[in-house]
This record gives C-alpha cells, sequence and structure tokens, in this order.
C-alpha cells in the first residue's frame, strides 16, 4: 500500500449511493475489466476524480479570464468541447517502430 492509499484511508470519507441503467452498468463493468480496474467502483471513482480535476483546473482558468459563464450548463459544456480536444498518449505504450529490412 502506498503512502497516498494510507492517507485515504485516514480521511474521513463520504458515501455515495448511485444507480445507473443496467445496460449502463455492463457498459462499465467492460470498461472496468478492459482498463484494468478491479471493479466497477474504481472506476466511477477514477473518472470522478478526473473530472473533478478537469473542473478545477477549467475554474482556474476562467478566474483568470475574468469571465464567468451564465449557468453551470455553460461551464460544463464549455469545458467537454476543451476536452474533445484533447487527445492524451495511452501510459506504458511505445510509439510503433517501423521496421526496415536489414541490408545484406
Amino acid at each position: 500500500m502506498t503512502l497516498s492509499e494510507t492517507a485515504m484511508l485516514r480521511t474521513p470519507r463520504k458515501r455515495i449511493n448511485l444507480s445507473v441503467r443496467e445496460e449502463e452498468f455492463a457498459y462499465l463493468e467492460g470498461l472496468a475489466k478492459v482498463y484494468g480496474f478491479k471493479n466497477v467502483c474504481d472506476i466511477v471513482l477514477a473518472m470522478t476524480r478526473l473530472f473533478m480535476k478537469m473542473a478545477t483546473k477549467n475554474r482556474e482558468r476562467k478566474s483568470r479570464r475574468k469571465k464567468t459563464p451564465e449557468t453551470l450548463s455553460e461551464e460544463i459544456q464549455e469545458m467537454f468541447e476543451e476536452m474533445e480536444q484533447f487527445e492524451p498518449t495511452p501510459q506504458n505504450t511505445a510509439p510503433r517502430q517501423i521496421r526496415r529490412p536489414r541490408k545484406s
């Protein structure tokens, strides 16, 4: 167990009761298996943390511009529009190498 995991166990936490449709749950189960999460709860927690991180960055950027969106809905829409352009390289993957024939 890492130091950050140990610290998380000691911090006060709150429970969230979440209900999703069966097809959404099945899809989340598939994503959890594909991406190596232990279960659906872990992947939902990871997505929630990622969303909070992006929302925090978005708010910081907006506060620097001093322009606030009219509604929360507009703010979320703007954030997702910016995220559409973001395409990270998956971790633990090497770029595809071009194989050239050896000279004899």
